[in-house]
This record gives C-alpha cells, structure tokens and sequence, in this order.
C-alpha cells in the first residue's frame, strides 16, 4: 500500500475538490450537532483513494464520539465528518495503493497498520491492530475545509464515509467489483463496514455459536446500548433468561437435519 503520508503545515494544504458532506460540530446541550453542507478536499494521499460514495450506514458510534466535548485529549478537534459504514466507486487513486483503480466498486471498513511487527496484522486479524484505536476512532486534521474556511477533520475510521466524495485509506477499501452487481447492492452491502461484521461476528466467531446452540441478543441499560449476547445449550435456561430480563428480542439457533 506504500507508507502513510501525512500533509505538511495545514496553511500550506490545497482544497481543490468540491463536495457536500455532514459536518459535526461540538455537541451542545447533549445532542449531536450535525449538519449537511459544501466542503472542499485536499487531493489524495499515496495511501488513499477517492471515493464516491453511494450509501453509509449510521452506527452508534457516530453519534457516541460526536458527543464527546470539545477538549477531549486525543480526539481530533471540531468540526469533523464522521461515518464509517461507506460504500461507493472509486475516482481516484494514490500511487502506493494497487488493489483497486478508478470505476472499482469497493466496501469501506475499518484501517489498519498492515505492519510487519503487528501481531493482529500479522495473523490476518486486523480488527486487533496496535493501532487500531488511533487509525479508527482519531479523525486526521486538515483533510477537509469548510465554506468559511475552517479546517475540518476527516478520515474518520479511514474513510469518514457522511460524505459524497470522501478521501479514504488504501487499507479501509475492500474491492469488489465483479462480487457487487450493482449501485443497488452497494447500498444494501453497506453496513458490512461495521454493523454486520460486529454483530454477526460476535455470534458466529466470539461465541462461536453451533447449530445446536440458542442464543439471545438485547440491547439493554445495563449494555449502555451494545448488544448483548447469551448463549446457552439448555433451551428451558434461554427462556429464563429472556422473561428475567425482559430482552428485547432473541434468535433461536437450531439445527433441521436429524443429527
């Protein structure tokens, strides 16, 4: 993919690419502040491409690391453009990425180091990246710009996908043209970005769930929102479970053939 680069002095970056996006301002009175207007881009990095983006999902996420105060050590100032389930056709690329070219359908997800000395890179695992929380969750400075001029950050989760033309890390692209047909399945494959791997991967890899097995999925107070799952061999300690706990709803996972 070739080395991150990072732009030099913020009063020396060009923004010479048009778009609109959701831009997230410091939250006020505990709500989001969210707002869809005009935004100028740098041009891409070695290690990025530009993307059009076709649909983006809404995680909690968003919202949750839009509502962190404006001081809050580490985090990328305010305004920033969040979004990281994206999908969309690639328009440009940098000279380090090679996977994917201009007109290619791709998937957007998470970034990751691709590190030699990585051990969750080097396992194929790059969701346990050393880095992970800094490439994810950290917004970069200086990729965007507003109307009135304000330096806005962006590249949130490699891809800061709540927006129509988004610059986005080489590693958080997933190519697949000739897998999705279409526009139309581009939307419907977006959420694969987090939502799906998060809460399916949760079942079929953490839990490691068996044709035999029942498990329940909720979303409660005591979970501050996260699901919850529960898995269980005993279908009468299911049962328990979910009128004790009065779970929003739960699946039941059973094996149809004779074994």
């Amino acid at each position: 993919m070739g080395a991150a680069e990072t732009p030099k002095d913020s009063t020396m970056v060009e923004y010479p690419i048009v778009t609109t996006a959701i831009v997230s301002d410091a939250p006020k009175d505990g709500h989001v502040q969210w707002r869809k207007e005009s935004v100028k881009l740098r041009e891409p990095l070695a290690d990025e491409i530009l993307v059009q983006i076709v649909a983006s999902g809404i995680c909690h996420t968003d919202v949750a690391l839009s509502l962190l105060p404006e001081d809050t050590p580490n985090y990328a100032p305010y305004p920033k453009i969040m979004g990281h389930e994206g999908s969309g056709v690639v328009e440009r690329v940098g000279s380090g990425v090679t996977h994917v070219k201009a007109g290619d359908k791709v998937l957007l997800s998470f970034d990751f180091c691709g590190k030699d000395d990585c051990r969750g890179c080097v396992d194929e695992t790059p969701g346990y990246c050393d880095v992970f929380h800094s490439k994810n969750l950290f917004c970069v400075p200086d990729v965007y710009q507003t109307e009135g001029g304000k330096s806005t950050s962006g590249l949130f989760f490699g891809q800061s996908s709540f927006s129509k033309l988004a610059l986005v890390k080489g590693t958080s692209a997933v190519n697949v043209e000739g897998l999705v047909k279409s526009e139309e399945e581009l939307k419907l494959f977006a959420p694969l970005g987090c939502g799906y791997q998060t809460g399916a991967g949760a079942v079929t890899e953490f839990a490691n769930v068996g044709k035999h097995d029942e498990i329940a999925v909720s979303s409660t107070i005591a979970t501050r929102g996260r699901y919850l799952v529960l898995l269980t061999r005993n279908p009468r300690s299911l049962d328990s479970v979910v009128s004790a706990w009065r779970l929003s709803w739960y699946v039941r996972v059973e094996s149809k053939s004779a074994d």
